[in-house]
């Protein structure tokens, strides 16, 4: 499958603000190992052709082969960053909804939370219509919508999101 890189990206938090359970369905290391009569290679889910519907598309790689072992892409480090800025998410949504925190942070927090969402929606989009939250974005996310969020002001978002989740921390006295 081919991506721009974003999606990598913004797949933790397409899944925890839509309707999916994961993606898990994105292969690490399949990358072709099998040759054929032509020495071509091809990925081990070529041998089994009936585990390959839909959106279940584990020929994907996230991990490159390296000398001793699987090496991290730029797609896995897409996926790490995304991770890590749910991470953040889940943190303050918790101080949220567990009302740890309140008044002008809590209002602050949710503010920057709700903002990121439309970007991300944008960010996968064709620009032609809505990407929904669900799993129709996966299906063919959108170059333009790359080109969007790629000039969104993403950096600036992902500053305030871990600002916030600094700030939540200091509030209920983590250090």
């Amino acid at each position: 499958m081919r991506y721009p890189v974003t999606t990598y990206r913004m797949l933790g938090e397409m899944n925890i603000a839509g309707h999916q359970r994961g993606f898990a369905r994105i292969g690490a290391d399949f990358w072709p190992v099998i040759k054929d009569k032509r020495g071509r290679g091809h990925s081990l889910t070529g041998r089994y052709p009936e585990s390959i519907w839909r959106n279940l598309g584990v020929k994907t790689t996230v991990l490159s082969p390296g000398k001793d072992g699987a090496i991290a892409t730029h797609r896995f480090e897409m996926i790490r960053e995304g991770i890590q800025e749910c991470e953040a998410r889940i943190f303050i949504e918790k101080a949220i909804l567990e009302k740890k925190i309140d008044g002008d942070l809590a209002a602050r927090c949710q503010a920057i939370l709700d903002e990121r969402i439309p970007e991300i929606r944008w960010g996968v989009s064709t620009l032609a219509g809505t990407a929904y939250l669900d799993n129709s974005w996966w299906q063919s996310p959108g170059v333009l919508g790359y080109e969007y969020y790629v000039g969104s002001g993403w950096q600036e978002r992902s500053k305030q999101l871990y600002d916030a989740a600094a700030e939540v921390a200091r509030e209920l006295g983590h250090h």
